[in-house]
């Protein structure tokens, strides 16, 4: 059980799932909050840890906070389920000591267990990329999105296997998949603003670009891209 500051476990659990929900449809901006508060409330809630270091380390580029969520997580994993274990375990080696093949490796064997869940061809296919299997990242994040649908984090990382295999119409379609489905991802603006750099589209770029005025972690995120 999971008491914490006065809180029930159903408490801290609701905003586990708050984060999840946000994670699928919105900007990590949206997903922090939730995830910080569920550590607050059980500093001892191991995939709290785990999703919260995840998103430190592929999406806010924070190395340091990332490892030391992810090792705390790792410390936990006994406390969690088998499939958050192989998450958590997953992401430590891939994170934390930096084996992406082990991490690879703990992704297969979660899918394999869990063959209806669309995290493990997810990470499958994010974790490939980091070792430049690009037609790996398009393969995971395809099975993911056929598993469900609305796996929001596979769009993006299907337009930049698409992308970086030169597969540029096929990267628009996913874009355009996405935004019917109503998604919000900052790398989702990022990417088309990628593609539209590479087809010299100026306007395109300032589409994406006045798309993610006013936008915490969207707007400074496309800035990045545009001052490289």
């Amino acid at each position: 059980m999971r008491p914490k500051l006065g809180e029930s476990l159903s408490t801290v659990q609701k905003y586990d799932s708050l984060a999840l929900k946000a994670n699928n449809s919105q900007e990590t901006s949206a997903v922090l909050p939730y995830l910080q508060h569920a550590v607050e409330l059980d500093p001892n809630f191991a995939t709290a840890h785990s999703y919260l270091g995840l998103l430190y380390a592929s999406d806010l580029q924070e190395p340091g906070l990332a490892s030391e969520q992810l090792r705390k997580a790792y410390e936990l994993r006994d406390r969690a389920s088998e499939a958050e274990r192989f998450n958590i375990e997953m992401n430590y080696y891939t994170f934390v000591t930096g084996e992406v093949e082990k991490g690879i490796k703990t992704a297969h064997t979660w899918a394999l267990a869990y063959p209806r869940d669309p995290a493990p061809p997810l990470s499958f296919g994010y974790m490939s990329a980091y070792l430049g299997r690009y037609e790996d990242e398009v393969k995971g994040s395809v099975e993911a999105i056929r598993l469900m649908s609305d796996t929001g984090h596979a769009y993006p990382n299907l337009m930049e296997g698409y992308i970086a295999l030169n597969r540029i119409d096929e990267a628009k379609a996913v874009y355009r998949q996405a935004v019917e489905q109503k998604m919000d991802f900052q790398f989702l603006y990022d990417d088309m603003y990628e593609i539209a750099f590479l087809e010299g589209d100026s306007e395109e770029m300032g589409r994406q670009a006045a798309a993610t005025v006013g936008k915490p972690g969207v707007e400074d995120l496309l800035l990045s891209a545009v001052g490289h």
